[in-house]
């Protein structure tokens, strides 16, 4: 019986608790479908029968790894350091997988799920499985997982719409690149209508506040918010989520010229989730700070 048990338990999926000390992870809801998580890992370990409960994305970011994987027979060794990247799929089983090494690894499991749902059922692509691939070299996949880690690291101050938008772009280049679903990548020539524009930028100026979502504004003119992202930025050249900012910055202006309050409360009012958030973004918008645009005016 305990033999047996034991090979019940090697059947569950790795956990990636298991992989070392967590250095941050992700808030419940800022990446739709998606679980970022840090790792520090100081590991010598072998397992049997491994695979894994989500479809994971791992980027080294510092130290190295020796990696030993058997499928089917076949033996694979990967020395991984700094910035390689592995893909590895859920539905994929190894025989063995061993590995040893001092590293830090960012990974990215993906829950199917609710980030189809940002596609909508009209573009909803097939599930198609991401490759397995252990020694991927991808300058733009680590950058965009770069970004969403300082994103997570500062607390996700650009909030949900701007959580769902890389959710999207992280989803659709994988979709590209690594066959996750064959989505069609060329660029779309579509626009909004004038009166779907306008519902858009009354429902932001009205909500300018609030932690505005890309599947509310898309579902406002009654499109997925994969298919609004696309004709949004077909029509003002920007995505979504930077014309929000372009706004909110647009109105912390008229405050800090018209007004006495305070720059604290003019962030909140404005829909920024901190007065720091608001000043860099402020500065990197306008070239100057929020303190010294009041003092000027």
């Amino acid at each position: 019986m305990h033999a047996q048990d034991e090979r019940v338990a090697s059947r569950r999926p790795y956990a990636l608790e298991q992989l070392g000390r967590r250095v941050f992870t992700c808030e419940a809801e800022a990446w739709p479908g998606l679980t970022i998580n840090a790792w520090d890992c100081d590991a010598d370990e072998a397992r049997t029968d491994f695979f894994l409960g989500q479809t994971t994305i791992f980027l080294r970011t510092a130290g190295y790894v020796d990696l030993r994987a058997r499928s089917d027979g076949t033996l694979h060794r990967h020395r991984l350091g700094r910035g390689t990247l592995s893909i590895v799929n859920r539905t994929t089983r190894f025989d063995s997988m061993a590995w040893a090494g001092r590293f830090r690894v960012l990974t990215v499991e993906i829950d199917p799920s609710p980030v189809m749902q940002l596609f909508g059922p009209d573009a909803r692509p097939p599930e198609r499985p991401l490759v397995t691939e252990f020694a991927i070299d991808d300058g733009q996949l680590a950058s965009l997982l770069r970004h969403m880690a300082a994103e997570t690291r500062a607390g996700c101050p650009g909030g949900r719409m701007y959580g769902e938008y890389l959710s999207l772009a992280l989803i659709s280049y994988l979709c590209q690149r690594y066959s996750l679903c064959g989505c069609d990548g060329r660029p779309g020539k579509a626009v909004l209508s004038a009166a779907q524009l306008r519902q858009v930028e009354e429902l932001v100026q009205g909500d300018i506040a609030g932690d505005l979502s890309l599947s509310a504004l898309a579902e406002a003119v009654h499109l997925s918010a994969y298919h609004f992202t696309r004709l949004f930025k077909n029509t003002l050249g920007v995505p979504p989520h930077q014309y929000v900012t372009q706004k909110r910055v647009e109105r912390a202006r008229l405050l800090l010229d018209s007004t006495a309050i305070s720059i604290a409360n003019v962030a909140l009012a404005v829909g920024f989730s901190n007065q720091s958030h608001f000043t860099t973004v402020f500065r990197k918008v306008t070239g100057t700070t929020p303190r010294l645009y009041k003092q000027s005016h």
